[in-house]
C-alpha cells in the first residue's frame, strides 16, 4: 500500500504524483503541526537563532558538533516516536524517491545497514514497525539525511514526516494534538500549527 491509498482510506484523496505530506501542508494546513526543538514562530521570526540552532548530519560529518551532541537530540525524536507508538501501532511509508542517497546508508549505526538495504531493496511502500530497533532504524535514516520516511500511527490517524529539522505532523483528529503535545514535552520539544491564522 502506498501513503496516498493509506490517505484514501482516511478519506483524502492526494492526486497521483504529488507528494502526500506537502499536499496536507497545503490543502489541509489547520490540521498540520510542527513539533522540533525550536518553534516554528521562532524560525519565522528569527532566522539566524534558527540556523544556529538547526543541525543536520552534514554537522556531525563536517566536524561543526560531536557525534555525542547530535546522538543526544537523535534519541529526543526517537522518544517522540517512542511516545506515539505507546498507543498506536506504526508502520512507515516511502515513496519512489525517499532514499536522499544510497552512500549515505553508510551513516546509519552498523547494525541497522542490512535491514535497511533489505527493506529498500523489498519494492514494498509499506513497512510496519514490529519492534524498537525498527523504530530507531527509521529515525536514524530520516535524522541522518539517508532518507523521508513518512510514520503513520493507528488507530490515532496520524502522519508525520521529517521536515528541515523537525516533523511535519498531520492530525485526522485535531483530538489527538493533546497526545502529540505530551509526547512533545516529554522530549522538551516544541509543538507549533503550520496554520498562520
Amino acid at each position: 500500500m502506498s501513503i496516498n491509498e493509506k490517505l484514501t482510506e482516511w478519506g483524502i484523496v492526494v492526486p497521483a504524483g504529488v507528494y502526500a505530506p506537502e499536499y496536507l501542508l497545503e490543502y489541509k494546513a489547520d490540521n498540520c503541526f510542527f513539533a522540533g526543538r525550536v518553534s516554528f514562530e521562532l524560525k519565522e521570526k528569527n532566522r539566524d537563532e534558527f540556523d544556529r540552532l538547526d543541525l543536520s548530519y552534514a554537522d556531525v560529518i563536517g566536524g561543526a558538533i560531536s557525534p555525542d551532541a547530535f546522538s543526544k537530540v537523535e534519541k529526543k525524536y526517537l522518544g517522540f516516536l517512542s511516545r506515539l507508538n505507546v498507543k498506536n501501532s506504526v508502520s512507515v511509508f516511502t515513496f519512489d524517491n525517499s532514499l536522499l542517497s544510497e552512500k549515505n546508508i553508510r551513516y546509519l549505526d552498523k547494525a541497522y545497514r542490512n535491514r535497511f538495504n533489505k527493506y529498500t531493496l523489498s519494492g514494498e511502500q509499506e513497512f510496519p514497525i514490529r519492534t524498537s530497533e525498527d523504530l530507531e532504524m527509521w529515525n536514524q535514516a530520516c535524522m541522518r539525511d539517508v532518507a523521508i520516511p513518512t510514520f503513520v500511527f493507528e488507530p490515532s490517524r496520524i502522519l508525520l514526516t521529517p521536515c528541515w529539522s523537525c516533523f511535519l505532523i498531520y492530525l485526522d483528529d485535531l483530538n489527538c494534538l493533546e497526545l502529540i503535545n505530551d509526547a512533545a514535552r516529554s522530549e522538551m520539544l516544541s509543538v507549533s500549527p503550520a496554520s498562520k491564522k
